[in-house]
């Protein structure tokens, strides 16, 4: 099982051509990323970026540096990534991005935007996202159907699929905040026992799932299951840890669930939970 910096089993998909999609391990990601962004500081008495990739904003908090008389020092304005987005804009006299959207107010308050103009492009985008979302669950629903007929050696006496008997939250899952282009991808590699295994949401702890998500959808047990890893669903006691630490992290850097996944995607490549007879998780 590989353990990458602060994450469980998490990839991250990184964009090296037009199409092709390169997976490398979160720490890999974040080293390079801090790299890049204290290369972009090197030298100057500003905060600038010279790196030619998106940025992410969580993550500056890192390796973004002040530089006074010299000597640089953490810029604690930085940990917020929504005032980096207002404080930081576009270096050399161009306007920030708070001017940008303030002047954008004000051509709306003006009469300076086409309502019906802009109306219809929301419904147009919320009707792709809604399409994207179909598309994806299908590709699920298929998948889980796909797995069914396979069969496994004498170790693994227990197989639990939560894209079945957990389909209503996984559902309310991608329908609530998936189908959006988001800028990076977290791929995890199997349910745990008490994560996506209870709530049918990847590193889905049972708390953050019901509290930080608010998907509040029923799990219909599988008929066969372990006497020691029963399926009880959202009210799980049981705490999924990599949950907690995915989470976790992601509720105290955007504070909501919907500010994350508007920029990330978390998905387990494996949707399968394998189990010894013992109970013990074959990972």
């Amino acid at each position: 099982m590989l353990r990458c910096g602060l994450f469980s089993t998490i990839f991250v998909g990184e964009y090296v051509g037009s199409k092709q999609l390169n997976m490398i391990p979160t720490s890999t990601y974040i080293r390079k990323r801090r790299k890049a962004i204290v290369d972009g500081v090197s030298g100057s008495s500003e905060v600038g970026f010279s790196d030619s990739k998106p940025d992410f904003a969580e993550f500056r908090h890192v390796a973004l540096q002040e530089v006074v008389n010299g000597v640089r020092k953490p810029d604690s304005r930085l940990r917020d990534g929504k005032k980096v987005k207002k404080e930081y804009g576009v270096r050399g006299g161009a306007p920030g991005v708070h001017k940008l959207e303030s002047a954008r107010k004000i051509e709306i308050f003006s009469g300076g935007v086409d309502v019906e103009r802009e109306t219809a492009k929301v419904a147009g985008d919320t009707a792709a996202v809604e399409g994207r979302c179909e598309a994806l669950l299908k590709v699920m629903d298929d998948m889980a159907s796909a797995l069914d007929p396979l069969s496994f050696n004498s170790s693994v006496a227990f197989v639990y699929n939560p894209l079945h008997y957990a389909r209503k939250p996984h559902e309310e899952y991608v329908r609530k905040y998936g189908g959006k282009e988001v800028e990076c991808l977290l791929v995890g590699m199997n349910p745990g026992p008490f994560g996506m295994a209870q709530t049918g949401v990847p590193f889905g702890d049972s708390v953050l799932v019901r509290e930080f998500l608010h998907i509040s959808s029923e799990v219909d047990p599988p008929e066969i299951m372990h006497p020691k890893r029963p399926i009880i669903g959202l009210n799980c006691p049981r705490r999924e840890v990599s949950g907690q630490r995915l989470w976790g992290w992601a509720q105290a850097r955007f504070g909501t669930a919907s500010a994350f996944l508007d920029q990330f995607w978390i998905h387990n490549y494996c949707p399968l939970l394998f189990m010894e007879s013992s109970g013990k998780q074959i990972e």
